[in-house]
């Protein structure tokens, strides 16, 4: 698998496909690149998927001591010389989950270069509330701290979340996958804080999409415990003609298989 070395990083990426359409693609948050090749007999002849391993994932690397936080001064350089690494001029983004926010970065940065925007569940839409606390109050730095050596009561915190029901019942499954290890709660944190400038107006990003031609495309599962499809809904609207819309018969994880049949054969 090719890498690509800039600076204090080292960006691991796949490609799949074989086609002339050039689609610079994202992963979320625990997984890698190669969840993309799931989509590949979709992809075909008429796709060149870039798939990219983000940070504190799959075989990227960064040197934590450089860079704890991206401004986006510093991230929009990285990703430009990536780009020029491809020699991609224009392109199509699509991103999943956390990939969400990279490809929505990639939107507010390099729109002029961009026909079309998957956001598969995206992550960035709105600032979360527990992602701000914890990277920018030092009280929120402590609680993290805490959890990541005694996750206990946030699972105490979620069953009671539950019975009240303001907390979905398929969040457990959420939890277990990101606060399983000591390993895992800690790359939560060092993902959120190396993200932590990375946020977006979105009238400004609708704006950026009417300016240039750009088709949004947005899919979500109706049971998504993860990211809201009424917050998903909000962003399409917001962003007007360019802009359709898929709430599917799914969870967060659009890499089961009749979500990835759905996508390949109505979204592609």
């Amino acid at each position: 698998m090719p890498t690509f070395q800039h600076e204090h990083i080292a960006l691991n990426y796949q490609v799949f496909g074989r086609g002339t359409v050039p689609i610079v693609a994202f992963h979320g948050f625990s997984r890698a690149s190669g969840d993309y090749g799931s989509y590949e007999k979709y992809f075909g002849s008429k796709y060149k998927v870039y798939a990219l391993d983000l940070f504190y994932h799959g075989k990227s690397k960064i040197d934590g001591r450089k860079i704890r936080s991206f401004s986006k001064q510093e991230l929009r350089l990285i990703f430009e010389a990536f780009l020029s690494h491809l020699a991609l001029d224009k392109f199509e983004v699509m991103g999943y989950s956390m990939g969400g926010r990279l490809a929505l970065f990639f939107l507010e940065q390099f729109s002029d270069r961009i026909t079309k925007l998957y956001l598969l569940a995206p992550d960035g839409l709105k600032q979360q509330f527990w992602n701000w606390l914890v990277t920018n109050t030092k009280t929120g730095k402590n609680l993290y701290g805490f959890t990541i050596h005694h996750p206990g009561w946030v699972k105490k915190a979620v069953a009671a979340g539950k019975m009240i029901k303001v907390l979905p019942e398929k969040i457990d499954k959420f939890l277990d996958l990101s606060f399983a290890t000591k390993g895992a709660r800690l790359r939560v944190y060092r993902v959120w804080k190396l993200y932590k400038y990375i946020h977006f107006n979105v009238d400004h990003l609708a704006v950026l999409v009417d300016k240039n031609d750009i088709d949004v495309v947005i899919v979500v599962g109706k049971k998504d415990p993860v990211v809201s499809p009424k917050s998903c809904e909000e962003f399409h609207l917001k962003m007007g003609k360019n802009s359709s819309y898929h709430l599917i018969d799914a969870g967060h994880d659009l890499f089961k298989p009749h979500a990835i049949k759905y996508i390949g054969e109505k979204v592609l």
